[in-house]
């Protein structure tokens, strides 16, 4: 008989995104640019889609956010999630205007709970242990 010892690790697993393509959306291209070369904790491991909106649409109320998420309302994106007000944090280490255009223009989209949602080819993950 032959015995054999297989060592069993778990697979590297992304947690976080570094943003390597200037986002779309809808602030300004210089605010978009900064993102690049931000590395940012996601939310969730993989990818996700979720029902989006733009940043500088009106803040929707508790009915609206409802009504968003049955089928063929609202907008789906599939991407790497990641908490909004921490990928501002992060944001602000690098440029703090481009973070200040955040905190000033949509500070509603930053509170807990809230997530932006950027693109595959926006980003790359980075595997950790």
């Amino acid at each position: 008989m032959i015995s054999f010892t297989f060592a069993r690790t778990a697979p590297p697993r992304a947690t976080r995104i570094l943003i390597v393509r200037v986002p779309a959306g809808d602030a300004p291209v210089e605010v978009r640019k900064a993102w690049v070369g931000v590395e940012l904790p996601l939310h969730a491991p993989g990818l996700r889609k979720a029902k989006v909106a733009g940043l500088l649409e009106p803040p929707w109320g508790r009915l609206a956010t409802w009504l968003r998420r049955l089928p063929g309302v609202g907008r789906a994106k599939v991407g790497y999630a990641v908490a909004a007000g921490l990928a501002v944090e992060e944001l602000a280490r690098r440029n703090p205007a481009a973070a200040r255009w955040f905190r000033e223009n949509v500070p509603h989209l930053l509170g807990p709970g809230r997530l932006f949602v950027f693109a595959p080819e926006e980003c790359r993950t980075v595997e950790t242990e």
